[in-house]
């Protein structure tokens, strides 16, 4: 796979150390199957370690992430709405009054039975954060609200929406900085419910893993970092009632890196799109991906696709992104490279090629 070298610090130490090495690796200079969008409206701030999901209207909402400064890292507390069109996107900074969530980096959110819900992160002065939120948008104003927290603290950990209405979370890291293996269920009928689940053995205990919902409404995990490292294993969960079954899905064909810190979403034939990444459990001691892969699971069974460049510009290697899908179409915002913490986006192309034979 292609690479950004950086040689760091894992990335998950207080990211003050972190400031005097940005600008001086290299980045890949490949061409990718990514467009990036023309940005209008008000200036979004570089940033990484953010979470965005997407509404049934075609907008996306984006909360948090974290820059870092002369004075080290700063984690942020704002909302965005941006939306995509026709080669653009269109940003909005969303004004809230009332209760509102602390800064925060390494959370999730996703729409859980029509509602927008955002869980979980690591804070500024607190650490690990276990509360959760809903959000309410009506124009440029939002309206927040604290719900039931119910897993403990945790970030770093993947979630995704199932077709049932609800949202599994699975692993991350602890106010111990330990590692979590449990899976959990979020579900919203006027009240937020919390259910622990009992399953199956399934994955090892890790973090900055990638989650995303399938459309038989089973759950995908793919890789992440945990005590043995940096894996490339695809993991499927299916639900029924409180238990669950993890299934590790056997591939053909040739995999990707290990990796951890990756972006990943769901097209729209289903397939999951990988992105980036460290192939290291040291984060900042290693280079940072950029290559971009497909994967079809059906049943137990997958097929891995490498995707290579026809047209269109390089995404940078690079780490803490968030990625979700807009009308079949990927959307990559921010995270952190060689150069630092980014604010542009972009949008997977069509037109981006197959490994050639």
């Amino acid at each position: 796979p292609r690479i950004a070298s950086l040689k760091l610090m894992d990335a998950m130490i207080p990211w003050f150390v972190l400031a005097p090495f940005f600008g001086t690796s290299s980045v890949a200079a490949d061409s990718s199957g990514w467009n990036e969008l023309a940005a209008s409206g008000e200036v979004l701030d570089a940033r990484f370690g953010h979470a965005m999901t997407t509404l049934d209207d075609g907008t996306v909402l984006l909360f948090g992430g974290a820059f870092i400064s002369d004075v080290g890292e700063q984690i942020l507390d704002d909302l965005w709405q941006l939306s995509v069109a026709a080669g653009s996107v269109h940003w909005t900074k969303i004004s809230a009054s009332g209760s509102t969530p602390s800064d925060r980096r390494n959370h999730r959110m996703a729409v859980v039975n029509g509602t927008v819900m955002m869980f979980g992160g690591y804070g500024s002065g607190v650490g690990c954060l276990s509360d959760l939120w809903r959000v309410t948008v009506n124009g440029s104003s939002a309206e927040w609200t604290e719900l039931t927290s119910g897993p403990g603290c945790s970030f770093d950990f993947g979630m995704a929406s199932v077709s049932d209405g609800t949202a599994l979370v699975f692993g991350g890291r602890d106010e111990d900085w330990q590692l979590r293996q449990d899976l959990w269920q979020l579900s919203m009928s006027g009240t937020a419910q919390w259910t622990v689940i009992t399953s199956s053995e399934g994955p090892s205990a890790r973090r900055g893993c990638g989650m995303v919902s399938a459309a038989d409404g089973t759950a995908l995990v793919f890789g992440g970092g945990g005590a043995g490292g940096v894996t490339n294993d695809l993991w499927r969960v299916s639900l029924n009632g409180s238990s669950a079954e993890w299934t590790e899905v056997q591939a053909s064909g040739q995999l990707p890196a290990a990796r951890m810190l990756h972006g990943v979403t769901t097209m729209m034939n289903d397939a999951m799109l990988i992105f980036g990444g460290s192939p290291n459990i040291m984060v900042g001691r290693s280079p940072w991906l950029d290559d971009q892969w497909q994967v079809v699971v059906d049943g137990n069974n997958a097929s891995w696709i490498e995707l290579f460049p026809c047209t269109g510009l390089n995404v940078s290697g690079r780490i803490e992104i968030a990625m979700v899908t807009v009308e079949g179409t990927a959307v990559l915002v921010g995270g952190l490279s060689a150069d630092g913490a980014h604010n542009d986006t972009w949008q997977w192309s069509e037109d981006a090629c197959r490994a050639p034979t």
